[in-house]
This record gives C-alpha cells, structure tokens and sequence, in this order.
C-alpha cells in the first residue's frame, strides 16, 4: 500500500486471477492483476456506478488459485474509474488485505 510520499511499502507481483468480491451485501466478478504480501489490486467492470466501492468501505474477495479457495477480508485503499466503451465502466480497486491468512501467505510464497 502506499505510503505518505506515494511509495509502495511491498512489492507487487502481476497476476492475472479470476475471482470474486462482496461488497454491501452485493457480488461483483471480475481479476486479480497483481498481488503483495499485504495487498492486492483487483479489476470489474459494470454498466452503472457502484457506491459501495468507496475508501476505507469493508469487502470480501474469493479466488481459486489451485485446488482450494481462498478468502480474504479487505479494506478498499483507493479506487481508480475509468470508462472503457460506451456502456462500461472499468474499477481497479486496491485493497489491504486484513490479517492475511495462512492460504493466502503460502500461496503468495509461490509465486516470488
């Protein structure tokens, strides 16, 4: 996550991941684009704008990196906008990932 002066604190690994986050008890699809020790960035798409993507708002993300799912409670840190066609609208969303789990930790340690 950035720091103060706009400096990542962890390293960030691409990936390219499908998964899943609930947020204000609705569920969005979209990917996983790259991931930290303590964070990760995640990319969906709608037709309408989403309030419940706000800073600091609470979410729960689900992915499949192998035989197992993993879930991850998160914090939103920023969010980026942007139209990709006419109907479209693209979120990145960065997440903290709080007190990451020990699935996440070990499927982290496979990807460095």
């Amino acid at each position: 996550m950035p720091e103060k002066n706009g400096i990542r604190n962890y390293k960030r690994i691409p990936v390219k991941l499908e998964a899943g986050i609930t947020a204000d008890s609705s569920e969005y699809t979209g990917f996983i684009e790259n991931v930290s020790e303590h964070g990760l960035s995640f990319i969906t798409f709608s037709d309408a704008g989403i309030i419940a993507f706000l800073p600091g708002a609470k979410l729960g993300l689900k992915f499949k990196p192998f035989d197992d799912k993993i879930e991850l409670d998160c914090e939103i840190k920023w969010v980026e906008i942007n139209k990709n066609s006419p109907s479209d609208l693209v979120y990145t969303i960065a997440v903290e990932i709080q007190d990451p789990p020990k699935d996440y930790k070990k499927f982290f340690k496979t990807l460095k």
